[in-house]
């Protein structure tokens, strides 16, 4: 059998422009599955928890929020992809990567669910990797070229909320 890699990427980094869309995107071969989330939804999130850059902890802080964002949307990306694929490389778009892969398993237990590192391999790709094949798939989502096989939903984004005051404050 062979290890097929899924390759994960983003259309619009989370906190580039908390007044734009993200849209994320999962490759495999030929088959693409994208998730997007509205600038209307993010900006409820930046409103709540994205301080004001004064000092070094402030910056952490909303670096912590933006980490807890991308885990979220690779949840829902793996869980509305119906697990296409169990092998998955996430571009170098997210750090700290203790910190993901922490969030990740907290999401999973917030909606009580084994852990997707038990079920899946998660890896960050390589940087001599080459380029994210999801890459192209995420902008045309992302710009809206290309429908969004899932959109985030308003009970999607109270959850997040509810994760990101369990898991940060």
């Amino acid at each position: 059998m062979v290890n097929i890699c899924a390759h994960v990427d983003l259309g619009n980094q989370i906190d580039n422009s908390w007044n734009k869309d993200t849209a994320m995107a999962l490759k495999i071969n030929k088959v693409g599955f994208a998730i997007k989330i509205r600038e209307r939804d993010k900006k409820k999130v930046e409103k709540k928890y994205i301080k004001e850059v004064k000092t070094r902890k402030d910056t952490r802080h909303n670096r912590k929020v933006v980490v807890a964002v991308y885990s979220f949307l690779l949840y829902k990306l793996i869980k509305e992809s119906n697990g296409i694929v169990k092998n998955i490389r996430l571009c170098n778009d997210i750090n700290p990567a203790k910190d993901f892969h922490r969030y990740l398993d907290k999401i999973c237990k917030f909606f009580e669910e084994p852990s997707l590192h038990s079920t899946h391999s998660i890896k960050f790709k390589k940087k001599k990797a080459g380029r994210s094949k999801a890459h192209r798939l995420a902008n045309r989502v992302y710009k809206g070229r290309r429908k969004a096989n899932y959109l985030i939903k308003e009970k999607d984004v109270n959850d997040l909320i509810e994760i990101i005051n369990k898991i940060i404050l």
